[in-house]
């Protein structure tokens, strides 16, 4: 492997140690936007908007949505991508792009979106397994490129980049921005249903996403999240975030968790509260399982 590239695990950038609010540099400002960028093509929703189109190193958010995550001002954003989008390295492209609905007979352009689109993205973000080649032998020939390829696939190496890593990385990345809009949770369930039925076709991507579940057990909360209770988050103008499920995960246990939020669910349509994390925590404060456990507790130490 060359040793000009760091590769780093982008569960780092989805972190609490990285998300924290703060005031970001330009450089975390670029790493950032680095992850944000999608490495595979995919469609997201936008609701009223229509179905937009992003293609490998794009990525689409408000100025305020960025303005939040750095901690800066929105006019500070839009300099600083203007900023880039007029420099050489590194350098960023806006794109006016059309979004479109999705029907069978036909297709209705319904407005304009600018994406944002990362030049030399592959330099950045590109396939350990790409990049070693043209950095470390630029001379060889296609035949000794394939040659050398083959003899990986039959030592048994992997590829890095899946199909299943691939839905996953689009979920876990749409389940941290629920906060952008309604449309991100539409978005987080569509990646986690074509996961599942991906998982359940293929033997292999099977396997991944039990040891992936088993790896990290807020990824596996965050599905069973998503699979069961799609129509609950979509209902809150302020949808759950995985920090906020981590959070009640270290109070609660999980069978209080699936009890408390099925309760909710059964009363969503009387609920008008705002966030559904606070509406989670309240309803806790009134559990009788939790009241019985709690006062059985304290008589213990009495």
């Amino acid at each position: 492997m060359s040793k000009r590239y760091i590769p780093y695990a982008r569960k780092f950038f989805e972190s609490k140690e990285w998300t924290q609010p703060r005031v970001f540099s330009e450089q975390e400002v670029w790493l950032d936007m680095v992850f944000l960028a999608c490495y595979a093509d995919h469609d997201i929703d936008l609701g009223k908007e229509g179905i937009l189109t992003l293609h490998r190193g794009e990525f689409y958010y408000s100025q305020r949505f960025l303005a939040k995550r750095w901690g800066w001002p929105v006019a500070r954003v839009n300099r600083h991508l203007a900023r880039l989008a007029e420099g050489r390295n590194p350098r960023i492209e806006r794109i006016s792009r059309e979004t479109h609905f999705e029907t069978p007979s036909e297709t209705q352009v319904e407005t304009q979106i600018i994406v944002v689109k990362l030049c030399n993205y592959y330099s950045y973000n590109g396939d350990i397994t790409e990049s070693e080649t043209p950095t470390e032998t630029p001379t060889e020939t296609p035949s000794e490129t394939n040659k050398k390829q083959g003899i990986l696939r039959n030592k048994g190496v992997k590829n890095t980049h899946t199909h299943f890593r691939v839905l996953r990385d689009l979920f876990v990345s749409a389940c941290w921005r629920v906060y952008e809009g309604t449309h991100v949770c539409a978005e987080a369930f569509k990646a986690c249903e074509e996961m599942l039925l991906y998982t359940g076709h293929d033997a292999e991507g099977m396997k991944e996403y039990r040891d992936e579940c088993k790896r990290d057990r807020l990824f596996a909360v965050m599905v069973e999240f998503y699979r069961c209770y799609h129509e609950l988050q979509a209902s809150f103008r302020k949808p759950l975030l995985p920090n906020q499920m981590q959070h009640l995960l270290s109070k609660y246990d999980i069978q209080d968790i699936w009890r408390i939020i099925e309760a909710i669910d059964n009363k969503r349509e009387c609920i008008k509260g705002a966030s559904l994390f606070q509406t989670i925590k309240q309803w806790a404060t009134t559990d009788i399982v939790l009241n019985n456990r709690r006062r059985d507790k304290l008589q213990a130490y009495s």
